[in-house]
């Protein structure tokens, strides 16, 4: 905890997650999906940022769901922002808050609320 009750996160780097990689058999799930789920801890190296912006692009008319972790060292302007890009929904938490919501128009929004929901 640092001394404003904050938790602090050493998250270990150069592991599996850090190295995604793209295949056939990935983007035919993606374009089948319902929803698909990234976020910014999975997309701290390139190699899986750049494998994590296929999927998400080419999901179809899958729900994107954008959960946003704001871990130290952990997170780009960038990344946020393109990912902000592709997704319906978006979760952060501020202060151990969990915050859920859609942010977009471009989806049918009773779809985004239903899912928000669950």
């Amino acid at each position: 905890m640092d001394d404003k009750g904050n938790p602090e996160y050493f998250i270990v780097p150069k592991v599996a997650y850090d190295f995604i990689e793209v295949t056939r058999e990935l983007l035919q799930l993606a374009a089948e999906a319902d929803c698909i789920c990234f976020g910014t801890l999975v997309q701290r190296e390139e190699a899986s940022r750049l494998s994590i912006a296929s999927p998400a692009r080419c999901g179809g008319r899958a729900v994107k769901f954008l959960d946003i972790n704001l871990r130290q060292d952990c997170y780009f302007r960038e990344t946020i922002t393109e990912s902000l890009s592709k997704a319906n929904i978006l979760k952060f938490e501020i202060c151990r808050r969990r915050i859920t919501w859609p942010i977009c128009l471009k989806c049918r929004s009773d779809r985004c609320r239903s899912f928000a929901r669950r």
